[in-house]
């Protein structure tokens, strides 16, 4: 089984010629997802201009859900405006991807 890794850099200057000095840099941001078991693997390198918006992947997936499955949606706790959608009742839809750890009985 193929492995998912993705690393983002955004970076933002401020000086009106592009030079890119590291005084000028207003902020530096990175994230790396590693090692995430995925089928169908594929490789992709691509460079976004300024004020573009490429998309990346698509976040879409077909759920396990029915006619039975009953949800729930709540505003999360401390929170004035983001909702939390929970499965209540029937066929759970498995909103997460199921992830075999390897572990057994004797893994400590």
């Amino acid at each position: 089984m193929s492995k998912f890794s993705m690393s983002i850099f955004l970076q933002a200057y401020s000086d009106i010629f592009p030079s890119n000095q590291a005084s000028q840099n207003n902020f530096r941001w990175n994230r790396d997802l590693n090692s995430i078991f995925v089928n169908n693997a594929t490789s992709q390198t691509l460079q976004v201009a300024p004020g573009s918006t490429t998309n990346l992947f698509s976040g879409m997936r077909t759920l396990l859900q029915d006619n039975t499955t009953e949800y729930s949606l709540a505003l999360a706790p401390f929170q004035t405006s983001i909702y939390a959608l929970t499965a209540v009742a029937g066929t759970l839809p498995n909103f997460r991807t199921p992830r075999v750890t390897g572990a057994d009985a004797t893994t400590q």
